[in-house]
């Protein structure tokens, strides 16, 4: 299996395309397991001796959890984090550190998360409420050692059922491009009813290619962060807050009581990645 057949943004596509047309999710409802999908592959390629390490993992529920491949010379991480109550972040990085030259090695990961979100009613507001302030902050970050054949990438899609795309953003950078876009910053607030599912498709992917080089050393990293709540707003005509009556439910049983701040990728490579 190839880097190309798993590390695009459009698996991602693929596992959202499957939510909206297979029926897993009904416009309005309640959210189900089925919803929620994360899934990381690795993958290391020497081909010297025409040897391929593969390994992957899927959860249908919320679950943080780190993938690893490492050898001589190198290090390949996918990893699913949590916060407080908060919607995952995704990262997907390779370290390499090769002393011989002439060496033939491919090296990638790809992390990938599929979940719907929707607002619940918590208690009755003062005033009928039908649409209510979603505060939607994302982030995503690429960070690539200047090297030919090192690539990452980071992807977030935010659509609500039977609604068009309102948030789309891709990063994809390579070690050869010039003044690289390396990241993307979303703060936006859309209006949308209670019990309309969100469906949120995010990936991370990093990728190099070592062909009978000289030795080198790098890194390649791709990173999603997103936060998904209440906007901190009062329901019109009333000294009510909407965070008092609403929240978010991202799966049975896991909501986000809490905002909580996003954390950076200098942060999330010190607590989750062994470094180099």
């Amino acid at each position: 299996m190839s880097f190309a057949q798993y590390a695009k943004p459009a698996l991602a596509l693929v596992a959202l395309a499957l939510v909206l047309f297979t029926g897993r999710a009904d416009a309005q409802g309640t959210l189900s397991p089925a919803i929620w999908q994360e899934s990381i592959s690795l993958e290391v390629q020497t081909l010297e001796v025409n040897s391929t390490s593969f390994m992957g993992s899927d959860f249908s529920m919320p679950e943080p959890h780190t993938e690893t491949l490492s050898g001589t010379g190198y290090e390949v991480s996918g990893v699913v984090a949590f916060g407080t109550e908060a919607p995952p972040v995704g990262i997907a990085q390779v370290n390499w550190d090769i002393s011989q030259a002439g060496t033939n090695l491919t090296l990638s990961t790809n992390t990938s998360i599929n979940f719907g979100a929707k607002v619940v009613q918590t208690a009755e507001p003062p005033v009928s409420v039908t649409d209510v302030p979603v505060h939607l902050v994302a982030s995503g970050s690429v960070d690539v050692e200047p090297i030919f054949g090192a690539q990452a990438t980071s992807f977030f899609r935010y659509q609500p059922v039977g609604t068009s795309v309102l948030i789309q953003e891709n990063l994809d950078v390579d070690g050869e491009d010039i003044d690289p876009v390396t990241e993307f910053s979303i703060d936006d607030t859309h209006s949308i009813p209670p019990d309309v599912i969100i469906l949120v498709a995010m990936t991370a992917t990093a990728r190099m290619g070592v062909v009978g080089t000289p030795a080198t050393t790098g890194s390649a990293t791709g990173m999603v962060d997103p936060i998904i709540e209440v906007a901190d707003e009062l329901i019109p005509g009333t000294d009510s807050n909407y965070r008092d009556f609403f929240t978010i439910e991202f799966s049975p049983g896991y909501d986000a009581q809490t905002p909580v701040e996003p954390m950076t990728l200098g942060k999330l490579k010190r607590r989750f990645i062994d470094p180099r």
